[in-house]
């Protein structure tokens, strides 16, 4: 009797084993679609922030040692390392408030990118990855557009995304510091009409690949220990 207890006893401690394995290998496997459907999340490009009527974020590019581009031509330089701006004969570097744009900061001078109808301007990123990109948005039009590319498609936003009413305004409430997150490796400029207007451009990696990677880690870390814990 004690002997055939001691079986029965055996196999189910076995049984119970097994299924707690079972367990610990869905957990994982879980936890392991959760974390890259975390990092797949992060990759859609968003509006993280907006800070209305700032007096000057720093910027990883300014514009002030930048000269206006030669008529009829388009011109592509490097403004970081391992990032490059080209734009074309409708797109201008100024300083003055008049019909091709006004100061993204009213009562700061100094240059700035400025968008006129029908113009683009195009930031590249060699790197492809989880990224930011910030910058002043001057006097907010709703036909201003931003169109952010990459391995996850096309993400667009307008002046009416960030503002409302969009409208132009040169005043107080008319401009905003802008950040973006994402997965992008251009970042395209363009407005329908006169102007789209920035200034203090940052560019800082979001990080966000490194943080989902490491919390999809952790995760496996832990799983794995309460699999050896309950062998």
């Amino acid at each position: 009797m004690h002997g055939m207890g001691f079986a029965r006893f055996g196999q189910r401690g076995r049984f119970q084993s097994g299924t707690t394995k079972t367990k610990m290998k869905k957990s994982l496997l879980t936890t392991i679609v959760a974390a890259f459907a975390v990092v797949h999340t992060a990759s859609a490009v968003t509006i993280q922030s907006v800070a209305v009527d700032t007096s000057g974020y720093p910027g990883d590019i300014t514009f002030d040692e930048f000269a206006y581009p030669s008529p009829g031509n388009s011109v592509s330089i490097p403004v970081l390392p391992g990032v490059s701006l080209t734009y074309d004969n409708l797109v201008l570097v100024q300083s003055n408030n008049d019909s091709n744009g006004a100061p993204p900061f009213p009562q700061q001078s100094g240059n700035y990118l400025s968008v006129t109808a029908g113009g683009t301007a195009t930031f590249s990123f060699d790197d492809p990855g989880n990224k930011s990109f910030g910058f002043q948005w001057g006097s907010v039009d709703s036909y201003n557009t931003i169109t952010f590319s990459g391995s996850e498609g096309a993400f667009v936003f307008t002046g009416s995304d960030i503002l409302n009413p969009a409208n132009g305004l040169q005043l107080s409430g008319g401009s905003a510091f802008v950040t973006f997150t994402g997965v992008f490796d251009t970042v395209t400029l363009t407005s329908s009409a006169n102007s789209f207007e920035i200034d203090n451009v940052k560019v800082p990696d979001g990080g966000m690949t490194v943080a989902m990677l490491g919390l999809a880690m952790g995760g496996i870390a832990a799983v794995r220990r309460r699999m050896a814990m309950s062998a």
